[in-house]
């Protein structure tokens, strides 16, 4: 499963995919996650909200 930290300079909002611990490793969740964190999903992203909004799935 996919963690992430937050730093304290990013946007005050951010959209995530959550679930329980105990089904955090469910094949269903792993699924969505996997379909989500595309390129395209990426590149609809920019298209919709320029640079106002960006995936943070790949931030460091």
């Amino acid at each position: 499963m996919l963690t992430q930290n937050l730093k304290k300079n990013v946007d005050p909002y951010i959209n995530l995919i959550a679930a329980r611990k105990t089904e955090a490793n469910k094949k269903v969740y792993k699924q969505i996650v996997k379909v989500y964190q595309t390129k395209a999903t990426k590149a609809e992203i920019k298209k919709l909200f320029g640079n106002s909004q960006y995936p943070a799935w790949n931030l460091k």
